[in-house]
């Protein structure tokens, strides 16, 4: 009798939309959903409330105030654009996308985890009511934080969480319910293969890049320290000021990183309307005294700067030959799909970035800051894929000229 009650009640509670501790998933979803947001904006909101005490410990403004700074902070992580009436801001900070990413990531897996998600109806679900909880929290937040002087773009906010979601937040669903396997078991072996050679190599070659950028930045500051020191003292800033601009400059590194990307692959990047930084062409006009913006060249690349843009190439290649030396083919169409295909991609997820780390950032002639979608697209589909497949024909020709047998 005992074992009969403990079968009924365990029936009870272990529907087709529960978990396996008997939450449903129009419950555990929504949840996770909010606490993708809640957390990223908990982070930017003590960072502003930090920064607005240390500053003539809260002098000027109120805790109001900070809290709607810390709000327009996550809600532009999340590709949000921000009105300041006659002015705007409309560059992606990625350190905040990142991080807000990262929690709906691990807001998904809990998800998952929970033991709810056992079919694909289940799947949509979670990760439906995850992504629109995610950007409903998204939308009310840009509606509480907008006020005369400074309003969210309501429809970015919710696109941009939207879009979050989905990605993130399914990816941790995925893989928090173990649905990776099966749902990769129902893609064709050939396309799944095919599929996995471009996105390696495509990964490679952005991590490659990034690194090679990091090195031409730090090289940059390092040269530049004393101008950049200058710039610092010039603002004549209190300590806790100079921290605060310190933590700004962290939040940017990504950006720095895709401005220095830009420019080794040829397109460069503006920092005012009309201006161009580029390895074959510099016009500057007034750049605010930013201490940031102190390797920006002074006078004319030299001839010398253009050779920048075989760097990006020789990344793809690099990528191309590492993925080659873990698994070799000899099948001409597979060597030439891989290393097109992954240099293609890399170039388009560029492109991407280049499209949401661009934009206003203040009146006048900063309305248009960064990279130029359309120019990275170009050369970095053709760099980056020309430099792909070049490695990938002599990977191939190198491996039947030794009379290795077909890998794959």
């Amino acid at each position: 009798m005992t074992d009969l009650i403990a079968r009924a009640r365990g029936a009870a509670t272990s529907g087709p939309d529960r978990t396996e501790s008997g939450r449903p998933l129009a419950l555990t979803a929504p949840l996770a959903g909010l606490a993708a947001g809640l957390v990223p904006l908990l982070v930017t909101s003590v960072v502003a409330l930090t920064g607005w005490f240390a500053a003539d410990a809260g002098a000027h403004g109120s805790t109001r105030d900070a809290l709607r700074v810390g709000a327009d902070a996550w809600l532009l992580g999340l590709g949000a654009r921000l009105d300041l009436g006659g002015a705007a801001v409309g560059v992606v900070p990625f350190a905040l996308t990142a991080l807000a990413a990262w929690a709906a990531y691990r807001s998904g897996r809990w998800v998952g985890r929970s033991g709810g998600v056992t079919d694909d109806r289940q799947l949509a679900l979670a990760v439906g009511l995850l992504a629109l909880t995610h950007a409903a929290l998204a939308v009310l937040v840009g509606v509480l934080a907008s006020v005369g002087t400074a309003r969210p773009h309501l429809g970015g906010a919710f696109l941009g969480a939207l879009v979050l979601g989905v990605l993130a937040g399914g990816a941790g669903v995925v893989i928090g319910a173990a649905r990776t396997a099966d749902l990769l078991a129902r893609v064709p072996g050939r396309v799944r293969t095919t599929a996995d050679d471009v996105l390696r190599v495509a990964g490679l070659a952005l991590l490659l890049l990034t690194a090679v950028s990091a090195v031409l930045l730090a090289g940059l500051y390092v040269a530049e320290f004393g101008t950049t020191a200058n710039l610092v003292g010039a603002l004549d800033l209190a300590p806790a000021d100079v921290v605060a601009l310190g933590l700004v400059g962290v939040l940017l590194v990504p950006n720095l990183l895709l401005l220095a990307a830009s420019y080794l692959l040829g397109p460069g990047f503006a920092v005012g309307t009309g201006t161009i930084v580029s390895p074959s062409a510099l016009d500057l006009g007034t750049v605010p005294a930013l201490p940031f913006l102190s390797v920006l060249p002074e006078t004319d690349p030299g001839s010398w700067t253009t050779a920048l843009v075989a760097l990006p190439p020789l990344c793809a290649a690099a990528a191309v030959l590492l993925l080659h030396r873990a698994r070799p083919t000899t099948s001409w169409e597979a060597a030439l799909v891989r290393g097109l295909g992954g240099g293609a991609a890399a170039g388009v997820a560029l492109a991407v970035l280049a499209a949401l780390g661009s934009g206003a950032l203040g009146p006048g002639t900063m309305a248009v800051v960064g990279p130029a979608a359309g120019p990275v697209l170009l050369a970095g589909v053709v760099a980056l894929g020309l430099g792909g497949g070049a490695a990938a024909l002599l990977a191939t020709w190198w491996r039947r000229r030794g009379g290795a047998p077909e890998a794959r």
